[in-house]
């Protein structure tokens, strides 16, 4: 895949809290690894493909030690999961079987609203393609696969249904862990292709810092030090930006949004004010109509 690489706001200069790790991305949570379809011409969609496990999955005699071919990847695992939601009206598939057993099973995957239905759909044929044959219904797992979306409709004709089978398996064979010679992809790729945030282009970020050990008497590391993997745990963080009007961006207290319209948006004046939001119920038409959302 190949896209135009824009500067990561650290690189920039804002100062972050907490060091990050080696690629300030999800992938550098060990075994995690992250795809995102081609682009293709034409379409403002896509998907991303968010593997927990990696290559890793649960035993079986056709993939000695655990370790599947490369060129299939292995997505029938299990790890610890929880979810959460906010507020807002969100669709996001397999989580009541999260919330029941506390297990993610395969991957997750993020695309559009419209697409929901077919990617879950992809995502089962997917994982049934990477099964020994014959395959035992009982030892199929991925039934209930965890797909979540946002809203591409204002770039994306979403009414034609373009989160296609092809997209998925791209994505998912196409997983991998960002480093320093492979940067992460963010912005206008996958799931994010279509997405807007606060009246600019949104799409995909992510991010990473280092649970560091701090002993008495010691002084923290640099705020700013990307460490080592052998330091403590690492957080990772992968989300789909959709959300938020102009206003309301504010980077490290600073009011940018109000500082910088965007030209989606020039007649749209923000609330009186300043900063503060207008008193409940009076908000302004603009606000009360921007529906958005984040997946994270």
């Amino acid at each position: 895949m190949s896209f135009d690489r824009k500067p990561r706001a650290r690189g920039l200069g804002v100062p972050f809290d907490g060091p990050c790790g080696t690629a300030n991305a999800i992938t550098d949570v060990p075994g995690v690894l992250v795809g995102h379809n081609p682009p293709t011409q034409g379409l403002h969609t896509g998907v991303t493909a968010i593997l927990p496990l990696g290559n890793v999955t649960r035993p079986d005699p056709a993939y000695p030690n655990g370790l599947a071919d490369p060129d299939h990847p292995g997505i029938d695992t299990f790890v610890l999961a929880a979810w959460f939601t906010l507020n807002g009206c969100g669709e996001m598939t397999g989580t009541t079987w999260i919330e029941e057993s506390g297990f993610l099973e395969g991957p997750i995957l993020l695309t559009n609203t419209a697409s929901v239905g077919t990617v879950r759909d992809a995502v089962m044929q997917f994982s049934k393609s990477q099964q020994p044959q014959p395959i035992d219904p009982d030892q199929f797992g991925l039934y209930l696969p965890v797909v979540a979306e946002t809203y591409d409709g204002w770039l994306n004709d979403i009414l034609q249904f373009q989160g296609a089978a092809d997209m998925v398996d791209s994505a998912i064979k196409g997983a991998k862990a960002y480093t320093d010679s492979h940067p992460a992809e963010e912005g206008n790729v996958g799931g994010g292709t279509g997405m807007t945030c606060y009246g600019w282009k949104g799409g995909i970020g992510t991010s990473s810092r280092k649970n560091v050990k701090i002993y008495a008497g010691l002084p923290p590391p640099p705020p700013f030090q990307q460490i080592g993997p052998s330091a403590g745990y690492t957080v990772g963080v992968l989300v789909q930006a959709n959300q938020g009007t102009y206003w309301d961006l504010v980077v490290r207290g600073a009011p940018v949004g109000r500082e910088m319209t965007p030209p989606s948006t020039p007649d749209v004046p923000p609330p009186p004010g300043g900063p503060n939001p207008s008193p409940h119920g009076q908000a302004p038409q603009a606000r009360r109509s921007r529906k958005s959302s984040i997946i994270v």
